[in-house]
């Protein structure tokens, strides 16, 4: 049963996607990745998170081209894909609230069947190292867009990082 926040997040969420618009005003803000500047460490971290939530903004336009990008199997097997993303958090009353905007979405070979899925992490790796430009670019583009104003007064945000190798896990 989701709770009373929870129940609030997705309702502003659901309005968020539903009034995005692309921007043309142009910020001075640059961000940049460190990624390229220390090695990314993959973990696994057992941690209760009965006070971090989080809101992904997909539109389901996206998730149908990326499903229909991926091929027929994508239709009856388990298939992932990974994207960098611009994540903002605010911390109130003990609560941790992270909003992700995904900035390039990226696949790569994978072997799939109707419950599992086979790929090889150095080439997801790879292929988000070199996707890494183009994601700096579109982070710098969201920061001066009205997007980035309305998820900040609408979720009272107030840092923004760039992330990369976000993955979803899509089921048939």
């Amino acid at each position: 049963m989701k709770t009373k926040l929870q129940k609030q997040l997705a309702n502003k969420a659901k309005k968020l996607t539903q009034k995005r618009t692309p921007s043309k005003s142009g910020s001075t803000t640059q961000l940049t990745s460190q990624v390229s500047e220390s090695k990314y460490k993959h973990k696994i971290i057992d941690k209760k998170v009965e006070d971090i939530f989080g809101v992904l903004l997909w539109d389901q336009e996206t998730l149908d081209q990326i499903w229909e990008d991926s091929g027929y199997l994508a239709r009856n097997n388990e298939f992932q894909f990974h994207y960098w993303a611009i994540i903002g958090s605010t911390t109130k009353e003990g609560q941790e609230l992270n909003v992700s905007v995904p900035l390039v979405i990226f696949n790569y070979e994978q072997e799939v069947a109707g419950s599992s899925i086979d790929f090889d992490l150095k080439k997801v790796e790879q292929t988000s190292k070199d996707t890494e430009p183009i994601a700096i670019e579109k982070a710098n583009e969201f920061m001066g867009s009205k997007m980035k104003q309305d998820i900040e007064e609408e979720f009272d945000i107030d840092t923004w990082k760039v992330v990369p190798l976000q993955g979803t896990h899509v089921h048939p």
